[in-house]
């Protein structure tokens, strides 16, 4: 099944994606993965990708969907994919229509604006080992202190109030109508979840519409 899982940042795509690839042996695909490692291996696209960056222009979108549809001619992606992190404008899922790349279900994870911002915001990062803890659902023993190094946790910058609410309006203006382009087209395969609720429960709701 070729699945697009989307949803506002905070809205719980990592946990459900993990989740699916576990539980259905399918793979995670990330166009910032691909594009790293094509810079990496130092092939003709990632040089061409690598001279955008460099000028801090965003790689063109005809570059990133070529790339794509040779990533899915790939032996490990016939059994099915979840495409992380693409499209993010109407005007990419129009061009991946027009390549033929169709995907079988478009899951759309939902969580009011306030739930993302107290699930993002809550946050507390142990830089060095990256373990995160959060004030309100997983807080660590002391008040502001990692609970293996006795050292200060942090608020990450994208995870403070202003950078998160950029973010979401960033969300709603250019990636959202992704979802009303598939609506518009393939209504049937879109299946908006209700993602303000623990990610089992999100799981669970997401289980019948993965017809793998």
């Amino acid at each position: 099944m070729k699945i697009l899982l989307m949803g506002a940042p905070g809205s719980g795509k990592g946990a459900q994606g993990s989740l699916i690839v576990d539980k259905h042996n399918i793979i995670r695909i990330s166009t910032g993965d691909m594009l790293r490692q094509q810079i990496k291996i130092g092939s003709d696209i990632g040089m061409l990708a690598k001279k955008y960056m460099g000028r801090g222009e965003l790689v063109p979108d005809d570059l990133i969907i070529q790339l794509l549809s040779e990533r899915l001619l790939q032996q490990d992606a016939s059994k099915g994919f979840i495409l992380d992190g693409f499209p993010r404008t109407q005007s990419q899922a129009v061009m991946m229509t027009d390549q033929d790349i169709i995907p079988d279900l478009i899951l759309v994870l939902d969580a009011p604006d306030e739930v993302i911002i107290q699930r993002i915001c809550g946050r507390l990062t142990h830089m060095a080992s990256g373990r995160v803890y959060h004030e309100q659902f997983s807080p660590p023993k002391v008040a502001g202190i990692d609970d293996l190094t006795g050292e200060p946790l942090i608020r990450r910058e994208d995870d403070k109030f202003d950078t998160v609410s950029q973010r979401l309006d960033t969300y709603r203006r250019h990636t959202y109508p992704v979802v009303q382009y598939y609506q518009s087209i393939m209504p049937e395969k879109v299946v908006i979840i209700d993602a303000d609720q623990p990610p089992e429960r999100v799981f669970a709701a997401v289980e019948p519409h993965l017809h793998l």
